[in-house]
């Protein structure tokens, strides 16, 4: 009864607002766009009750539907890592608000950090560069043997870019290439790569170039290294080709075009990142999945990475301000 009330309700309510030439349409075009809506969130709704009653994930590789619990496709091998599964866990997620895959949070909080420094060095006329000085204090790499050396450096210089080309440069590649990667290892496991990658890199530079550096490319040149490693042992060819053309992009166009350019690109911490990524991936790729207990060691460490990160900063600014007395 309340049902046909509604209805009636809504067939009164659209004659006037047609009476009035507020809308334009006849009725019935209405009450169709209305009833597929309806329909719409009914089946929405439905298949976020099944997704939560499931005990069965389903393989991205070649569609097996494995126990709730495996770590790996019980047919052909693939990760399930990062493969949702049913519970009560993905009924509490469907509350929560979703950042999104960590590649695209990760670009999000380069993007914010370097718009904080835009507007706190003054406004748009840094956007293209970025005063060193202030860099200098929120984390730029420093070489070893240098006064400023500080090893929390090691960790903010990956967050940070002299300019909106460099940073849009970086921003490109990762979320071209990072979600590939991050859809065979899941989620923790990629920002653990990222960070231990980024921070490798950087101590390559510090290690073997006498100059200031930063930027988010020796992460990124980690994921191609693992992308690379982990395709080939793992024979996911598809990862492993489009790796192997961004490692030619990387150590063969680049250095060229940085050459042509008169730009100083930190091959060191490309190189750096590119062999810790390599390594990542080839232990990753022999070792054995971990199960649950695995996963939930992969998501600690992740959750370490990231205090660790903001630890670092947090260094940046006490330094900072004992500098400024």
């Amino acid at each position: 009864m309340l049902r046909r009330f509604l209805d009636d309700t809504l067939d009164l309510l659209l004659d006037l607002l047609i009476a009035l030439r507020i809308l334009r349409r006849p009725r019935a075009w209405y009450r169709e766009r209305i009833r597929r809506r309806r329909d719409a969130v009914q089946a929405e709704r439905e298949n976020r009750r099944r997704a939560i009653a499931a005990r069965h994930r389903m393989c991205p590789e070649c569609g097996t539907l494995n126990p709730r619990s495996s770590s790996r496709c019980e047919r052909c091998g693939a990760s399930m890592a990062g493969v949702p599964g049913g519970g009560w866990l993905r009924a509490v997620r469907g509350f929560l608000p979703s950042l999104g895959s960590a590649s695209t949070t990760i670009a999000g909080l380069l993007a914010t950090l370097f718009a904080a420094l835009v507007v706190a060095a003054g406004g748009f006329e840094s956007l293209f560069e970025l005063p060193f000085d202030l860099l200098l204090r929120v984390g730029v790499l420093v070489p070893f043997g240098y006064r400023e050396f500080a090893w929390w450096r090691l960790l903010t210089a990956v967050f940070l870019h002299a300019g909106i080309v460099h940073l849009a440069f970086n921003l490109w590649v990762l979320t071209s290439l990072g979600p590939r990667v991050e859809q065979e290892i899941g989620a923790a496991r990629f920002v653990v790569l990222f960070v231990v990658s980024g921070a490798a890199g950087f101590l390559a530079s510090a290690l073997l170039i006498r100059g200031t550096s930063l930027g988010a490319s020796g992460a990124i040149f980690g994921l191609i290294g693992f992308g690379l490693a982990w395709g080939h042992r793992r024979g996911v060819r598809a990862l492993r080709d489009e790796m192997l053309r961004w490692t030619v992009l990387g150590f063969v166009v680049l250095p060229l075009l940085g050459f042509a350019l008169h730009l100083r690109p930190d091959h060191a911490a490309h190189a750096g990142g590119f062999v810790c990524g390599l390594l990542f991936g080839l232990a990753l790729a022999a070792g054995p999945g971990g199960g649950r207990f695995g996963e939930r060691l992969w998501q600690l460490a992740a959750v370490v990475c990231g205090v660790a990160t903001t630890a670092a900063f947090g260094m940046a600014v006490a330094a900072a301000l004992a500098a400024r007395g």
